[in-house]
């Protein structure tokens, strides 16, 4: 069968279980224009429960992602406009599934037709949406994709996020998809689970339901029927990548030292649920936890007992291991859906992050949440980081608002109890990061918006996939330049953003003297595995080998030369 796109990596084995999404042949009666009102209506609310149901489970699961995709579901369907739409389609005579799939078409194009691929994207979503309403409609639950207890593979032309959401994660084994980008909501969720999927396959017609295949979402095979030696060779290479991670797991326990510096990797989270992603990882604290996903869970700005109860529980949990709380960032693509801030040409370089917190009529939300994080210093080690600092007198009003909170509770945190600091993502910041140095004790590098901002290449967007990349030369020299000033003047630094467990930057970060890794909890044990492998050798020639590069693609070679001579190859597929 023909290869496609990797979108995410890892390998599945299961029965094929063909996705349709094609209701034409399900007869629909239709009523009088207010019986198909009240139909529609149901069909809305009826759907907006479920949505809420989704929400519901992904937080108990602590599923942040699945959870942020299902209230973009939700919102859209909830818009005014949409459901005037339909409304008016009802008005003139039209049935309520006709009324819906001329609406949910209107909407696609204008998706289809906006120059940011993001949006582009969330015309699946309104597709999606569409085709949930008419199955409503229909008394119709095509899938049973919920019912599902078997090992199985998912096939579709195109796998819409519903899909992902109602499923028991545990038996989706793999996708294939002939449509699907890596920026589509159904592959960010996919990411989050962890399962393998291959997309931009022309022709399914080869798949046959309960056919048994293999996923290599590794290598980009597909094996369909294979023979007993094939399937045999595949289940044991998933078995030793899960004796890999056994292995991982038993080394995490001990303290890595390189060249005499302790190496610390930390963990990014989302609220107190995230915490059950620890269980079989051995952190070194949390490096990052955005704050903003308990603005985003609700419809009101959240109290401050609220928000210490959140906070508190994670400080608690980690003891003496610090926690960095990191004030709220809406704006770019979070929003709060009870806050209007208007429509931005670019909201990336936007209304944002600190911009907010510090603008007069919203600094009360700021001084809120500050005071919900500094009444944990009694439990722990808390850190405060601002985000999306760019100028130095940013930073002055923010630490002058944090002091004045500390005065109003009365406290005088020592430095073991509280640190400050700010993240890194700003070019003017790591250019000039000897001027931020006076006025912080750590700073975190978020690569992820750093290298956006500095090659000024939207990452959301697939068409410059080639251009987005932090193995790019002027990237480096900022992350080099970063660390170099916070250890000349003795300022904790950290990589919070994707960069941190890369398998290839890992040796080179290291080599830099980056000395704190903060990533997803799934990848600590990985990073400190590579960690481990690498202690005892002179990075000293890697780091001048890859400065003398002027491609990413030619610092991506020493890279993986220097993995394939030093580190298993298998820790790539982890």
């Amino acid at each position: 069968m023909q290869s496609g796109i990797v979108i995410v990596k890892g390998i599945g084995i299961g029965e094929v279980f063909i996705i349709s999404t094609d209701s034409s042949n399900i007869e629909y009666n239709s009523g009088t224009i207010e019986e198909e009102h009240l139909k529609s209506t149901k069909a809305i609310a009826d759907l907006i429960e479920e949505l809420q149901s989704l929400k519901e489970k992904a937080s108990n699961s602590g599923n942040t992602k699945i959870f942020e995709i299902m209230e973009v579901h939700e919102l859209l369907l909830s818009d005014e406009e949409l459901i005037n739409t339909i409304k008016e389609h009802l008005d003139n005579g039209l049935d309520a599934i006709e009324s819906i799939e001329q609406t949910t078409r209107h909407y696609e194009n204008i998706f289809l037709n906006m120059e940011d691929s993001y949006f582009q994207e969330r015309a699946v979503d309104i597709r999606d949406l569409g085709n949930q309403l008419k199955n409503k409609l229909l008394g119709s639950k095509k899938n049973d994709i919920d019912q599902i207890e078997k090992e199985i593979i998912l096939v579709a032309d195109e796998i819409q996020p519903s899909i992902i959401a109602n499923a028991d994660p545990k038996w989706i084994k793999g996708i294939i998809s002939k449509q699907g980008s890596e920026t589509s909501h159904a592959a960010i969720m996919c990411k989050t689970i962890g399962i393998p999927f291959i997309s931009g396959i022309d022709d399914l017609s080869v798949l046959q339901i309960d056919d048994s295949i293999i996923v290599d979402a590794l290598n980009n095979q597909i094996h369909i029927n294979p023979d007993i030696s094939t399937l045999n060779r595949y289940r044991d290479l998933i078995k030793e990548l899960d004796d890999l991670k056994v292995t991982m797991t038993e080394l995490s326990n001990q303290n890595i030292y390189i060249s005499g510096n302790r190496i610390q990797v930390q963990g990014n989270i989302a609220g107190p649920d995230d915490l059950r992603f620890f269980s079989n990882q051995n952190s070194d604290g949390v490096g990052l936890y955005r704050t903003e996903f308990i603005f985003l869970k609700r419809d009101n700005f959240p109290s401050e007992s609220a928000q210490f109860e959140a906070y508190s529980t994670v400080v608690k949990a980690f003891n003496k291991s610090p926690v960095t709380l990191r004030t709220i960032d809406i704006g770019g693509d979070k929003n709060l859906s009870y806050l209007d801030l208007g429509i931005e040409q670019n909201p990336f370089l936007g209304y944002r992050a600190i911009r907010f917190c510090l603008d007069g009529p919203y600094e009360n939300i700021f001084r809120t949440q500050l005071r919900a994080m500094l009444r944990c210093i009694d439990y722990g080690k808390v850190k405060i980081m601002f985000p999306m600092i760019t100028t130095v007198s940013e930073l002055k009003r923010a630490k002058e608002i944090l002091n004045e909170e500390c005065e109003n509770l009365q406290i005088n945190p020592n430095k073991e109890q509280l640190s400050v600091g700010i993240m890194v993502e700003v070019p003017s910041v790591a250019i000039c990061a000897e001027l931020f140095a006076p006025y912080v004790d750590f700073f975190s590098i978020g690569t992820n918006d750093l290298t956006q901002y500095t090659l000024a290449t939207d990452r959301m967007n697939p068409k410059l996939k080639e251009l987005y990349s932090y193995f790019n030369p002027a990237v480096l020299k900022l992350v080099q330049n970063i660390i170099n000033v916070g250890n000349e003047n003795n300022i904790e630094v950290s990589m919070c953003g994707e960069m941190a467990s890369n398998t290839l930057a890992i040796p080179l970060l290291t080599a830099m003297g980056l000395k704190c890794f903060s990533v997803s909890p799934t990848f600590i044990n990985k990073v400190k595995y590579i960690l481990n492998s690498i202690n005892d050798i002179n990075l000293s020639a890697l780091l001048d080998e890859v400065s003398l590069q002027e491609t990413s693609g030619d610092v991506k070679y020493i890279l993986e030369q220097f993995q394939e001579k030093y580190l298993s190859k298998k820790t790539q597929y982890l």
